[in-house]
């Protein structure tokens, strides 16, 4: 009885250990640069038989890094699980975190997704952005030369008009936005006036391009310390609008001429790019573009 019992146990434990292998095998290698060539952009792994398959181009917001894409993050496992090549962004060259102007931001996007798009051997991608990234894309895309390179984008929590909150960071009350880390070059070009200016140049000249643009809001600031905190600062600046802590789910839209609405995600401005939460919406307009059934 007792060797049946440690026949059973040893089974039990293989069967363990084989499924647990199983379940590493199925997710897809760390993104990594291709050597020799730019340290500041990733590519995930192409899955089996998906040498054609259309590419997703990720690019990370305010103080983000491209890793935050697929570190505590599903989004790129699910984004390779689907079919699709990845690409993924590090806007800062040496691969710290960004919390630059629009401008500089543009720059580097306008130089490397051309290259992206020549190592692929493609005409055209998809562009999934989160938070002020959104900004970024829509700003390198206003160059008639790389314009033609963007199939769609996807913008997951992106101020499109700007943040009261970064109004109210460099107003009077500076002193606790510094506290709370907001008083940055990032957040001063996300100021709702400044970002007037953008939406007065960019909304004709995206009309015209014919990208079509997929906006997703964050609907709750709870979850995230400094988004809770600063949430209630926010709401108390909007009238109670709903908001991800950041940013106000009504500052996220675009023009409907050249826009979509794809809904709230249920969390704060921190997560709303996770692949759970975000990628079947993504996935499901990427079908329908590509004309899949």
């Amino acid at each position: 009885m007792w060797a049946f019992q440690m026949g059973r146990a040893a089974a039990l434990v293989a069967l363990a250990l084989a499924i647990s292998v199983v379940e590493a095998s199925a997710q897809p290698a760390v993104p990594r640069a291709d050597d020799g060539a730019d340290a500041n952009v990733f590519y995930g792994e192409t899955p089996g038989g998906a040498e054609d398959a259309p590419v997703i181009v990720f690019v990370h917001g305010l103080r983000g890094h491209a890793s935050d894409w697929w570190v505590d993050n599903d989004m790129y496992a699910l984004a390779h699980g689907a079919g699709y090549r990845t690409a993924f962004v590090n806007i800062n060259r040496d691969l710290t975190r960004n919390d630059a102007d629009v401008g500089g931001n543009a720059a580097e996007l306008r130089r490397v997704l051309p290259i992206i798009a020549g190592r692929f051997h493609v005409p055209q991608f998809y562009v999934v952005a989160h938070s002020k990234g959104g900004v970024d894309v829509q700003a390198a895309l206003l160059d008639p030369a790389v314009a033609p390179l963007a199939r769609a984008v996807f913008q997951i929590s992106t101020p499109n008009h700007g943040s009261e909150l970064a109004d109210w960071a460099f107003g009077p009350d500076g002193a606790l936005a510094e506290s709370l880390g907001l008083r940055t070059p990032g957040v001063f070009a996300m100021k709702t006036d400044n970002m007037a200016q953008f939406r007065a140049m960019a909304d004709p000249l995206a009309a015209l391009a014919g990208t079509p643009y997929f906006t997703m809001a964050g609907t709750t600031f709870l979850g995230n310390p400094l988004t809770a905190a600063a949430g209630i600062v926010l709401s108390d600046l909007t009238g109670g609008a709903v908001n991800d802590g950041l940013v106000a789910r009504a500052d996220t839209r675009v023009p409907a001429s050249y826009s979509t609405r794809l809904g709230g995600v249920a969390t704060h401005h921190f997560k709303t790019l996770t692949g759970s939460l975000a990628f079947p919406r993504i996935q499901a307009e990427i079908e329908r573009i590509e004309g899949i059934a």
